[in-house]
């Protein structure tokens, strides 16, 4: 999520706490995770509004294509080769329900919690970089910058990708300490909530 220095950290910390009470928006994993976490109504309540991207929503509605992975008949699953040994992992019924009710969760979450707004990318990128990057790959940056809302994303990476398109970003981490640090969050919910990070 980050290098770890104490700047970095200090930054997003200060950052976080300069956008309470402003809203954010999530990328598509820090959604996921922070649902899979129960770390959405910490946000809500840090920050109001929680925006995604129509993307977003239409990628975790694309997962129940999958759905119908495993058939009553068919077993399916992963084959890998580890230590000098082959190994299956079965795909079974009781793991596909897993997942059909974690997708479920994300939507219902949608649905009570956020607003899915559409995208509409900023004049001043080049278009070759939209043609080139994989569609709504930068949704949430574009949503973000439009709303002049903070960027929550625990990919480094896109948080750097981000700074570049002068958008500012933290990660989950760093706004549950700058929770934590403001009082507005105690250290057992921080520590149950970083420890499922």
């Amino acid at each position: 999520a980050c290098e770890g220095a104490l700047p970095e950290r200090n930054w997003a910390t200060q950052t976080a706490k300069a956008h309470f009470g402003k809203g954010v928006v999530l990328d598509t994993l820090t959604y996921w995770a922070v649902v899979g976490i129960n770390g959405l109504d910490v946000l809500k309540d840090l920050f109001g509004r929680i925006l995604l991207a129509r993307s977003t929503a239409d990628e975790i509605g694309q997962l129940h294509e999958d759905d119908d992975l495993v058939p009553e008949t068919e077993h399916s699953g992963s084959a890998y080769f580890h230590k000098g040994q082959f190994h299956f992992d079965e795909f079974t019924p009781g793991r596909a329900k897993q997942l059909a009710d974690a997708i479920a969760m994300r939507e219902d979450a949608m649905q009570t919690d956020c607003n899915v707004v559409p995208v509409h990318a900023p004049d001043d990128i080049d278009p070759r970089l939209l043609e080139t990057i994989r569609h709504g790959a930068l949704d949430p940056i574009f949503v973000a910058r439009e709303h002049g809302m903070l960027l929550v994303t625990d990919d480094k990476r896109y948080r750097n990708w981000a700074g570049g398109l002068k958008v500012r970003a933290v990660w989950l981490q760093a706004i549950f300490l700058a929770a934590k640090e403001s009082g507005r969050l105690d250290d057992k919910v921080y520590a149950r909530l970083v420890g499922q990070l």
